[in-house]
């Protein structure tokens, strides 16, 4: 579903892409696959055996259980994880922890409609809950339903101001939407809350591209992968960013770096580069 400013739902939540159609081909962004576990952070253990109380556990081999589940989950073992998180909401159906857990799986398992459900119940349970309500918000960036992304993120932040990752959800949406001067804003608090926050740098860097200012574009792609040096997409980006400013030699030196680091250049990107250049590499 693309909005009116050409950016179109990615297949991993939260995450957006550049429509080809409407901006140059050599730029293709799209979803960094090491920040699937977005959601997945979320359900870490701090989540699971600080924020929530454990009603009704029979004992440590119930909290065994549900760190088993969060592992399987966090390593992208979805279907291993819920089968762990089944049997502690089965044992303790008032487990927020859990719901929490094997609503932010049901997401990266591309049923952001479970994972609603999922994380309503943590938050029937547990309503002072900002994991709960930023990851919901991400589920329904996937749905396309962003003013409720918008909504959850900010009751998140009415919970814990300082919540980096619900501006930079809160942010997302707003970009789907279009809005990229308020997603500004929510990029900008995002990094300033967390310096070091690579994904919110690649964020701003995309939207700093698409506003046409190129050399903050740069900038922030620069940050993002000081910040995570294995950052295949930032690369990419960085180099469609250079290949616009005509600055060849460093976009192919970007290309160069995305295939050392086992990465796949964007066709696109590598066809025009070719071309403009006059390099095959």
């Amino acid at each position: 579903m693309k909005n009116k400013k050409g950016w179109r739902r990615a297949d991993i939540v939260g995450f957006f892409s550049l429509s080809e159609k409407r901006h140059p081909p050599s730029t293709i962004l799209h979803p960094d696959k090491d920040m699937n576990k977005t959601l997945l952070i979320i359900a870490l253990y701090l989540a699971a055996f600080v924020l929530f109380p454990h009603e009704g556990f029979a004992g440590n081999s119930q909290e065994e259980i549900l760190e088993k589940g969060i592992s399987y989950v966090e390593q992208g073992e979805y279907e291993k994880g819920v089968a762990e998180l089944d049997r502690v909401i089965q044992e303790d159906p008032r487990n927020a922890a859990a719901y929490l857990a094997r609503g932010a799986a049901y997401a990266e398992q591309g049923d952001p409609d479970k994972a609603i459900s999922d994380l309503n119940k943590a938050l029937e349970i547990s309503p002072v809950n900002p994991e709960a309500y930023t990851s919901r918000a991400l589920a329904y960036n996937k749905k396309g339903d962003y003013n409720q992304a918008i909504a959850d993120c900010t009751k998140a932040l009415t919970f814990n101001p300082s919540f980096a990752k619900a501006y930079h959800t809160r942010g997302n949406a707003y970009a789907f939407q279009g809005n990229l001067n308020y997603a500004m804003i929510d990029f900008n608090k995002a990094i300033e809350l967390d310096p070091s926050y690579a994904r919110a740098y690649f964020d701003r860097g995309l939207a700093y591209y698409l506003k046409r200012n190129l050399d903050q574009a740069i900038s922030d792609y620069s940050k993002a992968i000081e910040n995570k040096p294995s950052y295949v997409e930032a690369y990419n980006n960085r180099a469609a960013a250079y290949l616009d400013k005509k600055e060849y030699d460093r976009s192919w030196a970007d290309v160069h770096q995305v295939e050392s680091l086992g990465g796949k250049v964007q066709p696109n990107l590598l066809e025009m580069l070719k071309k403009v250049s006059g390099r095959d590499k």
